[in-house]
């Protein structure tokens, strides 16, 4: 550019557009290569303390997302492969994770899991990606408009926030405190993940995920070791209370994806060791024996929310004689209440949890169990929490459900024609969802729904509620940017009788049995049926039988 202007100067008339136009170039030239250094500081506001989090800086000018330390445009987003190598986190200040994509259509193999559709990762995250930081970090940025996206967890108040760096800029210094909306903690409820993958083999990875729980604010993470007939990623090191890893109040704990086959993925948490039988692999009720033998092991089913992965037929068989603690009712921006509700009806007592399923989930906890503790955590009161059904789940509001003090997953017993007192609690914030309606509902179908016409932080819902039979009730929170919660079922023993509604659960229990007849027509045009599952098959359509003639 030097010499286009010395000949610029020589041959000024000749040359005139030329030297405009290269002049030009030289001032755009110059103020992009004018680095500004943009120091970066989150705390949580209340402590004043540096805090690890997910943000997203973009250049209003251009639309690109830049990366610490010096400023680079965002690479695509990691999808899923780096993490089967593992994620090594380093305490260099200006360290970050992986690029991960939160808007946008992915695919199987793509940059995000086909699951969440044309759904954001988290109704209240605007950017096309996020990534992770350490709190107190720099990036080199050049003049212009810019903006800053920062989130910790769904319990504190997002931040968007817009600036300008001018071209006189050298240094110029953000701060920002992160301004809780609720502290469940402080009201006995902890948040966690029962479903994400990474390997821990090294330190620097089970720093990454310890790092990533600050991040997000999750309590508890359960990395699962993933398996399949021939072999298991993800791997443990080891499984029970000698391998958890805690800090403070967050803790990561191992537990299994496996079996993953024909009939649904299933979980195992708290176990003591690695359950599995690949000689009789679809057998699943044989792993659900071995994992049980430590009482306080939950199993589980994967990917209920969106009936992926053959959940829908394993759970016709397997909950017929295994008892399954609880089902992922939300995964993936995804809900599946219909399913839910049959159970309860049928008579089943199963808990609501939510997973992430990272790597293949955008972040952990983008979805996540929040579980009465009470006065204080740990992760065994967490399992003891969540196998009692302590719990509701979530991608952003706060939901509280009591009947006569009792909180989900508990029993009221009561007489007919006696009343109990119900009160629901909905809490969000307008950065995180408002909203739009609360519900409560039992076997009969939604009970009350109130509008939230005022556009209140919290809407509070009681009622006297008379009891004619027995009954479970849930509650459940919708907000206009579909950010939602819902709770697990409190359950009224009315004369000592079950809990099964004597008008649906027949026709529930043969839709079950059609899902059976399905798989038996299936297995037995195969070469060679596996009576072992033609077995398993009649148990489960015999239960059915039963249930249908209200013997349970």
């Amino acid at each position: 550019m030097i010499m286009v202007f010395t000949k610029c100067l020589a041959r000024i008339w000749k040359t005139r557009r030329i030297c405009m136009f290269a002049a030009l170039l030289l001032t755009v030239h110059t103020a992009r290569a004018q680095k500004v250094r943009l120091d970066i500081r989150i705390t949580e506001a209340a402590s004043g303390r540096i805090t690890p989090a997910m943000v997203c800086i973009t250049n209003i000018d251009n639309g690109k997302v830049y990366t610490p330390p010096h400023g680079d445009i965002a690479e695509e987003a990691t999808y899923p492969s780096p993490f089967f190598q593992g994620i090594e986190f380093s305490s260099d200040r200006n360290w970050r994770g992986p690029i991960r994509k939160m808007m946008g259509k992915g695919a199987v193999n793509g940059q995000r899991t086909y699951v969440y559709g044309d759904r954001p990762t988290l109704p209240y995250w605007s950017d096309s990606v996020m990534y992770q930081v350490s709190g107190d970090f720099s990036i080199d940025v050049f003049p212009g408009s810019w903006r800053i996206s920062v989130q910790h967890g769904n319990e504190f108040v997002p931040v968007r926030d817009t600036f300008l760096i001018k071209a006189s800029d050298t240094v110029v210094v953000k701060a920002f405190g992160l301004e809780r909306w609720i502290n469940l903690p402080r009201l006995g409820w902890y948040s966690g993940d029962v479903h994400a993958h990474h390997p821990v083999d090294r330190p620097e990875f089970k720093a990454y995920m310890m790092q990533m729980a600050e991040a997000e604010d999750v309590h508890l993470v359960n990395l699962l070791e993933m398996g399949d007939r021939r072999t298991t990623e993800f791997k443990a090191q080891g499984f029970g209370d000698a391998y958890k890893i805690c800090s403070e109040d967050r803790c990561i704990s191992f537990g299994q994806e496996e079996p993953r086959s024909d009939y649904g993925h299933i979980i195992g948490l708290n176990i003591a060791a690695l359950a599995r039988d690949t000689a009789h692999y679809n057998y699943y009720d044989i792993v659900f024996d071995k994992l049980y033998q430590k009482k306080e092991a939950l199993v589980g089913f994967a990917h209920f929310a969106y009936r992926g992965e053959g959940v829908t037929e394993g759970m016709a068989i397997y909950a017929a004689h295994s008892r399954i603690d609880f089902v992922e009712l939300m995964q993936n921006a995804q809900i599946n209440t219909e399913d839910y509700y049959d159970y309860l009806n049928m008579g089943f007592r199963i808990a609501a949890a939510a997973g992430s399923d990272f790597p293949w989930g955008s972040t952990i906890g983008d979805c996540r169990t929040v579980v009465y503790t009470g006065d204080k955590f740990s992760a065994d009161r967490w399992f003891a929490g969540l196998k009692a059904g302590h719990s509701f789940v979530t991608n952003g509001p706060a939901l509280f459900l009591e009947a006569d003090g009792k909180i989900p997953g508990m029993e009221l017993h009561k007489q007919k024609g006696s009343t109990a007192t119900i009160a629901v609690r909905a809490v969000s914030n307008p950065a995180i969802g408002m909203i739009e309606r609360v519900e409560i509902r039992n076997a009969s179908g939604v009970l009350v729904s109130q509008l939230n016409n005022i556009q209140a932080d919290s809407v509070v819902l009681t009622l006297e509620h008379t009891l004619r039979e027995s009954d479970w009730m849930t509650a459940s929170v919708f907000c206009t940017n579909g950010a939602l919660a819902h709770t697990s079922a409190i359950y009224f023993i009315v004369d000592g009788r079950p809990v099964y509604n004597k008008k649906k659960a027949p026709a529930l229990a043969k839709k079950q049995q059609r899902l059976i007849e399905t798989v038996r027509r299936r297995e037995k045009k195969k070469d060679s049926p596996d009576k072992g599952i033609l077995d398993r098959l009649d148990l489960a359509h015999r239960f059915y039988e039963n249930l249908k003639k209200g013997k349970q």
